[in-house]
């Protein structure tokens, strides 16, 4: 915080030093005869590129580093600012020459929509840069619930089923190889498909309680009709899980 306070401190120094350099040179070289209507618009676009200059990075600065996927966006804004300080600098050295005044303020004026429309452009694909960022992350997110949710169910299941084989637990070991390497596809569609898994793991996890109630009133073959019907569910979240994928 102290180190971002001291950073912005200097740029905003520089900042009204460059600024207060540029018009004390300016009404120093310029005699009070010639400064017309073409020194106030030189003076003036000359400031503001450099107050643009130096007043976005401390903008920057204050934002801190939030949002680091904005740092590609923010490098561009930068560099469209700096090409736009250029331009007018070299507006400025065309009025030296010769420049009529309407001339010189539709070059201004080119100039300023050129850039508020590029750095426009730049701010749109940072906002969905950004989006897509966060949706991303609550993607993963949820995947990482999912395996977590899939482990709890083997680790339960192993121990009601000690010592036995079946069906449900080669499902299970299946699910939770599928969930190991299920990856972020980054698609709107997933969402749904996502909810589906865990509405389906969900009521996975509250059968559970049902098989061990089922093991403990000692019937086996209904314990085996159970684990059969658990089968059949995690097969359906598998298959759920492999529609996903194929996005």
């Amino acid at each position: 915080m102290a180190s971002t306070a001291k950073t912005t401190g200097i740029l905003a120094l520089l900042g009204l030093l460059t600024i207060g350099a540029t018009i004390s040179v300016a009404f120093l070289w310029t005699p009070v005869s010639a400064r017309g209507d073409i020194f106030w618009l030189s003076l003036m676009t000359l400031a503001l590129a450099e107050l643009l200059a130096f007043g976005y990075p401390i903008l920057v600065q204050i934002a801190g580093g939030r949002g680091g996927e904005q740092t590609p966006v923010r490098a561009g804004v930068g560099t469209i600012i700096a090409i736009y300080a250029v331009v007018v600098v070299v507006i400025a050295l065309c009025a030296l020459i010769g420049f009529g005044l309407k001339l010189l303020i539709t070059l201004h004026i080119i100039a300023f929509l050129l850039t508020a429309i590029s750095i426009g452009g730049l701010a749109i694909m940072g906002s969905r840069v950004q989006d897509a960022a966060g949706e991303s992350a609550r993607e993963r997110s949820r995947l990482n619930e999912f395996r977590n949710q899939i482990a709890i169910i083997k680790d339960s299941a192993d121990m009601i089923c000690k010592g036995s084989s079946s069906p449900f637990l080669d499902a299970l070991r299946l699910l939770q190889d599928d969930a190991r390497y299920a990856r972020a596809v980054g698609r709107a569609e997933s969402l749904d498909l996502d909810i589906q898994m865990k509405a389906a793991v969900d009521g996975l996890n509250n059968k559970m309680q049902e098989l061990q109630e089922t093991k403990q009133r000692g019937s086996a073959d209904a314990f085996s009709a159970k684990m059969n019907e658990l089968a059949s569910d995690v097969l359906k979240i598998r298959q759920l899980l492999k529609r996903r994928e194929q996005f």
